[in-house]
């Protein structure tokens, strides 16, 4: 698969902002979507964005005026996509689909979390039988489409496809 790509897809989709923001669904969020109260910072990244270790409610606070660098957000959006790799490989046999069509998953995956993404659960039993176009039909066919409706429909072509988009 070619990570270069889903990284832009993802990072198109997402937009960058350096200041701690609430997202569409209501949860404190950085940089390319990293959940801040969801996903949290791990150690090694407070020390990376603070120097220190803190606790999420401080630095949740403090990121609302702090600004993390490009390099921060892209190193916390690369560290998202590999869990959200690591979490599609270890629930879906990843290995039947092409490159953009595992994309579509993992991108799922960092939007939605590895739960919601199993929660299509008609999408990912067409997909073990690599029925692409009615996989397609059933991601479309979700609150996923009406909430993000041109990430939806973007995902759901290039899943029919298996091209990039």
């Amino acid at each position: 698969m070619n990570y270069e790509l889903l990284v832009d897809q993802v990072k198109s989709f997402e937009g960058r902002c350096l200041l701690a923001y609430l997202c569409s669904q209501g949860f404190w969020t950085i940089g390319y979507g990293r959940n801040l109260e969801t996903n949290g910072l791990t150690d090694d990244e407070q020390r990376m964005i603070f120097g220190d270790v803190l606790s999420k409610p401080t630095y949740i606070e403090k990121l609302k005026s702090f600004a993390i660098t490009d390099e921060q957000a892209e190193a916390l959006l690369l560290r998202d996509l590999s869990n959200a790799e690591e979490s599609c490989h270890k629930y879906i046999n990843m290995g039947l689909h092409n490159g953009p069509r595992q994309a579509v998953l993992i991108n799922m995956c960092f939007q939605l979390g590895i739960s919601g993404l199993l929660g299509f659960k008609k999408a990912l039993s067409c997909l073990s039988e690599q029925q692409y176009d009615s996989a397609s039909r059933e991601m479309l066919d979700s609150k996923w489409s009406l909430q993000t409706p041109k990430r939806a429909k973007t995902m759901a072509n290039q899943m029919a496809t298996g091209e990039w988009l």
